[in-house]
């Protein structure tokens, strides 16, 4: 009909002005359709696996203790009393430093 179009092929879907084809099962910038990036992520990467946001493995020295996607990996594991070098290790009347009890 004289116009443009996309030829993106099943599983890609075109997304933007650009004519570019974006696979939405695991693009983080269009995952699950076109226009719905994954949020950035505390301390790990963000990732699109099967159309649904999700993380990449936490940066060295972090963790995710309370399994939330959107706050990351929240935990620094070298001196939070409260997971202490790993999820749930309390430092009971003390501190944590490199990720020991004082």
């Amino acid at each position: 009909m004289g116009q443009c179009a996309r030829a993106c092929q099943p599983p890609l879907i075109g997304c933007n002005l650009l004519m570019s084809c974006a696979d939405p099962r695991f693009d983080p910038e269009n995952c699950g359709g076109c226009g719905q990036p994954c949020p950035p992520v505390t301390n790990a990467g963000r990732l699109c696996l099967g159309g649904s946001c999700t993380r990449t493995e936490c940066n060295p020295g972090f963790a995710d203790c309370d399994g939330q996607l959107f706050n990351g990996c929240e935990v620094t594991l070298a001196i939070d009393v409260a997971n202490c070098g790993s999820c749930g290790k309390m430092c009971f009347g003390g501190g944590c430093d490199g990720g020991m009890c004082e």
